[in-house]
């Protein structure tokens, strides 16, 4: 089971990601892709992308980190 929640932060343009994994040994790529994609999107919101956060910022990232 793969659970991903985000929730906007405590200040404009910042968002929460909580990932849930229940049996992480069946689906180890699947951590690597996850671990990219949140650091990514850590420093995306650093740089300034994606002003208004949310699901567009995530699609994209998620797109880039599983091709």
């Amino acid at each position: 089971m793969l659970m991903i929640e985000v929730t906007p932060g405590n200040s404009p343009g910042e968002l929460q990601i909580k990932v849930t994994i229940v049996l992480i040994q069946r689906f180890p790529q699947l951590i690597i892709v996850l671990i990219r994609i949140a650091g990514e999107l850590i420093h995306s919101r650093a740089r300034g992308e994606y002003p208004n956060g949310g699901n567009e910022a995530i699609k994209e990232l998620a797109k880039h980190s599983t091709n």
